[in-house]
């Protein structure tokens, strides 16, 4: 016996599909973006599609995308490999590329929670107001050589607390296709801290932006990207976004993070980025969860 669905089902079945994209920049990281793709391949129930954008690499990124990812729909892979100048400039053309409702980005080393834990983020994204333009969620912080850290939970502060203390951790904000169409694209002339002036562009105009603390974390986020490769101009980034948008920090925060960028910095320069990323693993396990602020 068959059962006919009427419009008004097939309507309300289809409103609460929620197709994620999950956008890549990668240069000169095949191996790393190996471990991604295949991360993502072994989804089968999620409905998502994996963008991919290659900024021109040298180590056959591109000659290994076009040999493992097949050029079909079905394969839920976009990618497209071309010079940019810079990673802002990469996301924007991976939301252009992008047809999700909800799109998270992440880098090359980082890798995607379970199915069962990526599942129920998409049940919660469901429930997500139309007005909310973006939802930060926990992420899991694994070291270089996939060592468990600590969990990264948003947390909701005040509407000041936000833009003065820190940025959500990107790999775990789901950012609604709509917020583009209201600020533009990610501002290319900061080269580490363009998701902080996103965000913060966000909050000056008004979109609401929510945490969700026990969600399941959907990624796990390698601790030792550009931020860390570069503290000194990730600092300076960070204060001339803040200067931008008028935001006042305290001069004992001030202290605290230009005490641990010039760290950082100087480890890297006398001991190499291995051991100063040894070094900053060993700090991120013993201080636990960090602060991190959101606005609702």
């Amino acid at each position: 016996m068959s059962v006919d669905h009427s419009d008004e089902q097939v309507d309300r079945v289809q409103s609460r599909r929620v197709m994620i994209s999950f956008v890549v920049a990668t240069l000169n990281s095949k191996d790393r973006l190996v471990g991604l793709v295949r991360c993502f391949q072994a989804l089968t129930t999620i409905d998502a599609e994996l963008v991919v954008v290659d900024g021109g690499s040298a180590d056959g990124t591109a000659e290994w995308l076009a040999r493992e990812v097949p050029a079909r729909p079905e394969s839920r892979i976009v990618w497209k490999s071309m010079p940019d100048v810079g990673i802002a400039d990469a996301w924007n053309k991976g939301v252009a590329l992008s047809s999700g409702q909800w799109l998270l980005f992440l880098g090359a080393d980082d890798r995607l929670s379970s199915e069962q834990d990526l599942q129920s983020v998409v049940e919660l994204l469901w429930s997500v107001p139309d007005g909310v333009m973006a939802v930060g969620m926990p992420v899991v912080i694994v070291s270089p050589s996939g060592t468990l850290l600590t969990t990264l939970s948003p947390r909701l502060g005040s509407a000041t607390a936000f833009p003065v203390a820190s940025s959500l951790p990107h790999q775990g904000v789901f950012h609604r296709r709509d917020i583009w169409q209201r600020l533009g694209p990610f501002d290319t002339s900061f080269k580490i801290a363009s998701d902080y002036e996103f965000l913060l562009r966000a909050w000056a105009n008004g979109c609401e932006i929510s945490a969700l603390e026990s969600a399941a974390p959907p990624v796990q986020m390698c601790f030792g990207g550009l931020s860390k490769e570069s503290p000194l101009r990730n600092l300076a980034e960070f204060r001339a976004i803040r200067r931008v948008y008028g935001i006042k920090q305290p001069r004992l925060a001030q202290l605290r993070e230009w005490l641990k960028a010039t760290t950082r910095a100087a480890l890297v320069h006398v001991c190499g980025r291995r051991i100063a990323n040894s070094v900053a693993d060993l700090f991120r396990a013993i201080a636990g969860r960090p602060r991190c602020w959101a606005v609702k």
